[in-house]
């Protein structure tokens, strides 16, 4: 800090300001499924990497703005969060690593896209137990041809 009391000439410098270690860390975040559907569990994983060994230290998650929790690397450097609460449209999701002794900060972000889950089928129709279909036919002289037909058939498949 440099400065003086008088307001005049008050004034603050940083120089080389470094968080975490002077090695860059690179962080990628994925989803266990993407596109998802509202009320459906998804997993986050947050990767941090670097090229002297494993980061160590925390990871912060985050949707939008919304911090969802803070977890620490494992020994391969990664974190997972998993989450349900998740609501229809699309999430800038956002993972923030703190650094540690060896690494600076970084981030990684990813789109999640949560959609609408898909409408039940419909239920199948009911089929009579048995219904009789009559054709009555023409001919020469008005002889008429019944046909009578069971659709027991169709209730043995449906069963």
């Amino acid at each position: 800090f440099s400065g003086s009391t008088g307001a005049a000439n008050n004034y603050h410098e940083i120089r080389d300001l470094t968080v975490g270690g002077a090695q860059t860390s690179t962080t990628t975040l994925t989803s266990s499924h993407n596109p998802s559907v509202v009320g459906a569990a998804v997993t986050f994983t947050c990767t941090v990497s670097g090229s002297l060994g494993t980061p160590t230290g925390t990871v912060e998650i985050f949707d939008g703005a919304t911090s969802l929790g803070t977890r620490t690397l494992n020994a391969s450097g990664q974190a997972t969060l998993t989450t349900s609460a998740l609501t229809l449209g699309s999430h800038l999701m956002r993972c923030e690593y703190s650094g540690d002794a060896t690494y600076g900060v970084s981030t990684g972000t990813m789109t999640q896209v949560v959609n609408q889950p898909a409408p039940a089928p419909p239920a199948p129709a009911e089929v009579p137990e048995a219904s009789t279909l009559l054709l009555m036919g023409g001919g020469l002289g008005g002889a008429g041809i019944w046909l009578r037909y069971q659709w027991s058939r169709l209730k043995r498949r449906k069963q």
